[in-house]
C-alpha cells in the first residue's frame, strides 16, 4: 500500500511539473530513475516523458492531466513492484517535485503565512495576535 502511495504521488508530481519550465531537468531525473540504467529502455522513457509533455502542452484539461497521472502511477507502480529497493530513489525525486504548501490565515486583525517544503516548516504571524494568544 504505501508504495502505491508513493507511486501516485510521484505520478502527481511529474504531471504537475510537465507543463512547467523545469521540465528538462525533471524530465532527465525520472528517466534516469526508471531506466535503471539501461540505454535502450531510457530512450522508451524518454519517449514517454515527451509524448506526456505534447500531450499535457496541448489539452491541458483535467481530464488529460488525470489520464496522465493515471499513466505514470501505474509506471512508477510497476517499478517499485519490480525494484523495491528504488523506493528512497523515487522517494527523493517526489519530495524535489513537489511544490512548497502554503498558507495565508486572516483573523483578529492579523494575518499568519505558513509555508511548508519537506520536513522545513516557516510561520510567520504579523499583526497584533500572537501564537500565544
Amino acid at each position: 500500500m504505501e508504495l502505491d502511495i508513493l507511486a501516485m504521488a510521484g505520478a502527481a508530481a511529474l504531471v504537475q511539473a510537465a507543463t512547467t519550465e523545469a521540465w528538462g531537468t525533471v524530465s532527465r531525473q525520472v528517466a534516469g530513475v526508471l531506466s535503471r540504467g539501461n540505454q535502450s529502455r531510457r530512450a522508451v522513457i524518454e519517449h514517454q516523458l515527451v509524448r506526456t509533455h505534447e500531450v499535457l502542452g496541448s489539452s491541458p484539461g483535467e481530464e488529460s492531466a488525470a489520464a496522465e497521472e493515471k499513466t505514470w502511477a501505474m509506471r512508477l507502480a510497476d517499478l517499485l513492484a519490480e525494484r523495491p529497493e528504488s523506493r528512497p530513489e523515487l522517494q527523493e525525486l517526489v519530495d524535489t517535485l513537489r511544490p512548497p504548501q502554503s498558507g495565508v490565515t486572516i483573523g483578529d486583525h492579523a494575518f499568519v503565512v505558513m509555508q511548508n517544503h519537506g520536513e522545513a516548516h516557516q510561520t510567520n504571524n504579523f499583526g497584533p495576535s500572537s501564537p500565544s494568544r
